[in-house]
Order: C-alpha cells, then sequence, then structure tokens
C-alpha cells in the first residue's frame, strides 16, 4: 500500500481555520464584574505622573522614583549603601554581605530587621 503525495487540497483541515468565517461567540458580560466601578481597580494615583495603584503601599514606593528617596540604609558600617524598597536592601544585606562573612569565616546573621 502507498501513500499518496501530499497536496493542500487533499488537507482541507490544516489552515482552514484562518479562511473559514468564525463561529465563536464572545461570552456575555458577567454581571459581577460589570457592577463594580472601573476606578475601585487602580484608585490610589501619583501625583507627578498619574499612574494608578490598587494598593497605597504601592504608591509610596513609586514616588520615591520621582522623589530620589532612598531611606533604607544598608546596616552594615563599611558599606553606606541606600534603597528604595526595603526587599530589596534585605536582599543586597542576604547576598553581598553574608557571602563575605561566609568567605571570611564570621558567623551568619540569624535574622535581619
Amino acid at each position: 500500500m502507498s501513500i499518496p503525495p501530499y497536496r493542500p487540497s487533499s488537507a482541507p483541515h490544516l489552515g482552514a481555520y484562518r479562511s473559514a468565517p468564525s463561529y465563536h461567540h464572545p461570552a456575555p458580560p458577567n454581571p459581577f464584574y460589570a457592577a463594580r466601578p472601573p476606578s475601585s481597580a487602580a484608585r490610589h494615583q501619583c501625583t507627578y505622573c498619574n499612574k494608578r495603584f490598587n494598593r497605597p503601599s504601592g504608591l509610596k514606593i513609586h514616588l520615591t522614583t520621582h522623589t530620589g528617596d532612598k531611606p533604607f540604609v544598608c546596616p552594615e558600617e563599611s558599606c553606606g549603601r541606600s534603597f528604595s524598597v526595603r526587599s530589596n536592601m534585605r536582599r543586597h544585606v542576604r547576598i553581598v554581605h553574608q557571602l563575605t562573612r561566609e568567605g571570611s569565616g564570621e558567623p551568619r546573621a540569624t535574622s535581619e530587621s
């Protein structure tokens, strides 16, 4: 038994979805989502650039990009680096200073504040 050679016309299912009319209809709108006012999703707005945030903490972090404020200072005396976000400072301490301590034989810090 031999297999016939491939011809595009012999495989109408391939690519037919591109030229055939669509029979899909959009789902009806969900009344739960339609009842919420659109402004409730991002009601905390930046006074510099009008960007909106869901939480006040997101806006507070964002504002540091405009003000340049970096209130979180590395606790290592010889470092002096500062950060606008506390988690970035903590990551810096964990990666930079604790790895340095491991190499020098100093004990690792068990917790950070």
